[in-house]
């Protein structure tokens, strides 16, 4: 006859569940561990929706919204002399990620400053710092020299994966942040805005104060034939440095074209990881070794996904969480019926349930963000699968025989004392 879960039983299973996957959680985020460590800094940074960007994505067709401009190791007369080239060419916006904060050679400063005035539309990055929670804002803007500054509008270069951890993966941007008494928008969110002004209005509608960057793709200058590419997705038209010099690109690239100007390696042919970020796009999520994307690639992916409106949706954290604590309820409930009632076929049919289920709730997750463009999270939910058997072994094996022992034992004791008050 199969057995019953009653109430009061499944009750304290699911306590005893809960306050084990509270205790391990514990312990792994406050015992420093040479075993542990290793482990969490592989797997720790790697999400689902990786595979999706680093396999499942389509290669999407080159964006010719924008054009990429390396400046290698170019002093500031070389700088100038590549946006004299570039601002002959018309183009719509010219962004600029390099700050120019002190003044240096006088001559070159001065060709700088020149070149800078003669762009209708120009936009140097800005960095925010000094948090202050009190206020819920910061407290330092950081732009480039006044000599520069006085002829391009600021946007917030400011990276997600910077200051806590240069190593984690940068997923999301911050579209704005208060600074003083006023509010800086991104670099790339104001050049995507000057460019399309109502694309723009709309990213700020969705009133989300970070987004998550949906990767378009990356660009490899060693890599001319996509098909022959297992994930370059170069989907952005660069241009290196002696090519701006030499002028040996068609105009119309150019023309009435967001250009954006930054640090892509001293040239071509020579292999940097300086001004890099690890994304989802690096095929080696897992245990990753070197980072894959320049910084002003990243912010081509914003813009680029900003005027495409191709935005990420995110499930609500509550409503994710309680999603988690969910299928864990069901699923103790599941293992449990499974631990008293298949006798010894328990420890196989176990392992294939969470197997099943953990191949199903991936093939889910996957599923819905590739084609949907909507993300949640079951992590705790997924992790619990691979614990709660062996969890609802040890309780239906110790845990309970032992309360049953200790109630039996007071309840025994309590008729004892009232017998000998009669």
């Amino acid at each position: 006859m199969k057995e019953r879960i009653t109430l009061p039983d499944y009750i304290m299973a699911v306590v005893f569940v809960f306050g084990s996957l509270g205790l391990l959680s514990y312990i792994g985020g406050n015992i420093q561990s040479d075993v542990i460590n290793p482990v969490e800094k592989a797997f720790g940074d790697f999400e689902l929706t990786d595979i999706v960007f680093s396999y499942l994505r389509e290669r999407p067709g080159v964006d010719t919204n924008i054009v990429l401009v390396n400046i290698g190791d170019l002093d500031r007369a070389g700088i100038a002399e590549e946006i004299e080239i570039i601002n002959q060419y018309k183009p719509k916006v010219i962004g600029i990620d390099a700050f120019f904060r002190k003044p240096k050679d006088a001559k070159a400063d001065s060709a700088l400053s020149s070149a800078f005035s003669k762009v209708e539309n120009l936009v140097l990055v800005s960095k925010v710092n000094r948090y202050n929670e009190e206020k819920e804002r910061y407290d330092t803007l950081e732009l480039s020299n006044p000599i520069f500054a006085q002829y391009a509008m600021s946007g917030m270069s400011n990276m997600i994966s910077e200051g806590y951890d240069a190593f984690k993966t940068s997923r999301t941007f911050s579209t704005r942040e208060n600074v003083k008494d006023t509010s800086e928008i991104a670099f790339a969110v104001k050049l995507a805005g000057i460019y399309n002004p109502e694309a723009m209005k709309k990213l700020l509608a969705r009133g989300h104060e970070t987004e998550i960057i949906n990767y378009q793709g990356n660009f490899d200058p060693k890599v001319t034939d996509q098909a022959k590419s297992a994930n370059a997705k170069n989907v952005f038209t660069a241009l290196d440095i002696s090519q701006i010099f030499n002028e040996e690109f068609n105009p119309d690239i150019i023309r009435g074209k967001i250009v954006l100007m930054g640090y892509m390696g001293p040239s071509w042919d020579k292999i940097t990881w300086e001004d890099k970020f690890y994304t989802p796009l690096n095929k080696t999520y897992i245990g990753k070794t070197n980072p894959d994307m320049y910084g002003v690639v990243v912010h081509a992916n914003i813009i680029s996904m900003i005027l495409k409106e191709a935005y990420i949706n995110e499930m609500h954290a509550d409503i994710d969480y309680w999603l988690n604590i969910l299928l864990i309820l069901i699923n103790i409930y599941i293992f449990y019926w499974l631990l008293i009632n298949t006798g010894i076929w328990w420890d196989g049919i176990s392992m294939l349930v969470t197997l099943f289920q953990v191949l199903i709730l991936i093939g889910i997750v996957v599923y819905v963000f590739n084609g949907y463009n909507y993300k949640f999270d079951i992590t705790y939910a997924l992790v619990a699968l691979f614990l709660i058997a062996n969890l609802l072994e040890i309780y239906y094996n110790i845990i309970k025989p032992l309360y049953r022992r200790i109630r039996k034992r007071y309840l025994y004791l309590q008729r004892l004392k009232t017998s000998k008050a009669l």
